[in-house]
């Protein structure tokens, strides 16, 4: 008859459907073995039960009883190895291989048609090579921010009518750029805008308004250069 479909699941969610004696995790790769063989009055029963890859399955101790070479796994050896991940699963004391972590890094990227193209599961420009996209809630976002839209405007422009002098009181916070322009006798103020204003004038910029009601600081989301020219009073650009 074999083991019931619950005592399949609890073996293998008490194993993290890691293989009990390598210590692999083996996914789907993976079977549910008898310690004590059926035909040595083995019952289907979790206590005699364990989990194992299909490697460790071959040299269970009723395999191959006349192969030459090797020690087989014995019933005895079994329950210690069962017992003793069951122990470290259950108190999250894994020990990490290194064939089983994930490379995770972050790509930072200047052009926004690059995120659309990833979020539209177009990895022609991607850097990497033979690269997987999960389909997951964190690439369903990113098609949900850029559906309807399809560039980031990188600038803003917004005239302002106010002297430098007057600027400067309402702006402390600005810094006077050393940038000569003899010809139309410019000059300019940077600064970082509020919250308040990159969501007033950057209203149509989804990924700016996504980034800014999701408390990123605001100087991680734009900046603005004030250009004060002879025939304007200024002109703020985000």
């Amino acid at each position: 008859m074999g083991f019931s479909k619950k005592i399949k699941e609890d073996i293998l969610v008490a194993s993290a459907r890691h293989c009990c004696v390598c210590h692999r995790f083996k996914g789907v790769k993976i079977e549910v073995h008898h310690i004590l063989p059926k035909e040595q009055g083995g019952k289907d029963s979790f206590e005699n039960a364990i989990a194992l890859c299909f490697d460790c399955h071959s040299d269970a101790g009723h395999y191959n009883v006349k192969h030459p070479r090797g020690t087989k796994l014995s019933i005895d050896e079994l329950k210690k190895h069962k017992a003793t991940w069951f122990d470290a699963v259950k108190y999250n004391a894994i020990p990490q291989k290194e064939e089983n972590l994930i490379h995770a890094r972050y790509l930072i990227t200047r052009e926004f048609d690059i995120i659309k193209s990833i979020s539209n599961r177009d990895l022609s420009r991607f850097p990497i090579d033979d690269c997987l996209l999960s389909d997951n809630q964190a690439l369903d976002s990113f098609r949900e921010l850029f559906r309807e839209q399809n560039y980031r405007n990188l600038e803003v422009e917004h005239s302002i009518q106010i002297d430098p002098k007057e600027y400067s009181i309402k702006y402390p916070d600005a810094i006077i750029l050393n940038i000569k322009d003899d010809e139309s006798k410019s000059f300019f103020n940077e600064r970082i805008p509020s919250i308040s204003e990159i969501d007033k004038v950057c209203g149509s910029d989804k990924l700016s308004t996504f980034l800014s009601r999701n408390n990123i600081d605001a100087h991680n989301i734009a900046k603005v250069l004030t250009c004060y020219e002879s025939e304007c009073a200024g002109s703020g650009k985000f």
